[in-house]
């Protein structure tokens, strides 16, 4: 059991650290800005249903929200999204937050409430983008154990 866990716990690491690098250095200081002309992906925990609210939140180097964000909704019964908006960002680092109703393969029927799932990530030099459970995890771990490299300075996530 416990070479499982300690399994578990390695890969989720690994994985972490691999959705966090970049060979970019544009928007890392100065007055240097990301440009993101266009960002699309999938939203799953089951796919989430058309029309379910996607945002897209400008963070700085130290991963604070700026204020400025981006909204569109998901399309089709998929999932899919698309922000086809030209974005100048302070920091090459986007928070994605997809909330809505998502379909449930268990049960073979749609959620009984909207959940909220997120994923932050380096949009520079990047068109796709995914939010799933993994990417939700890996976000709130981050924030909770201010998870190094990452100088990550957490407020309470809004509902």
């Amino acid at each position: 059991m416990k070479a499982r866990l300690s399994t578990i716990l390695l890969l989720l690491c690994a994985l972490m650290f691999a959705a966090c690098g970049s060979d970019s250095e544009e928007g890392k200081g100065g007055d240097k800005t990301t440009k993101v002309q266009q960002l699309s992906g999938r939203v799953e925990k089951g796919p989430f249903v058309q029309g379910s609210e996607v945002t897209l939140s400008e963070l700085t180097a130290d991963f604070s929200q700026t204020g400025k964000t981006f909204r569109t909704q998901t399309e089709g019964a998929l999932g899919a999204f698309s922000l086809t908006a030209a974005m100048e960002l302070v920091s090459p680092y986007a928070e994605l937050a997809v909330s809505g109703f998502y379909y449930n393969e268990v049960r073979g029927e749609l959620s009984a409430a909207p959940i909220t799932l997120r994923a932050v990530a380096d949009v520079s030099g990047r068109s796709t983008m995914n939010v799933n459970l993994l990417t939700h995890l890996t976000t709130t771990m981050k924030c909770a154990a201010n998870f190094p490299p990452l100088p990550l300075r957490c407020a309470p996530w809004p509902t």
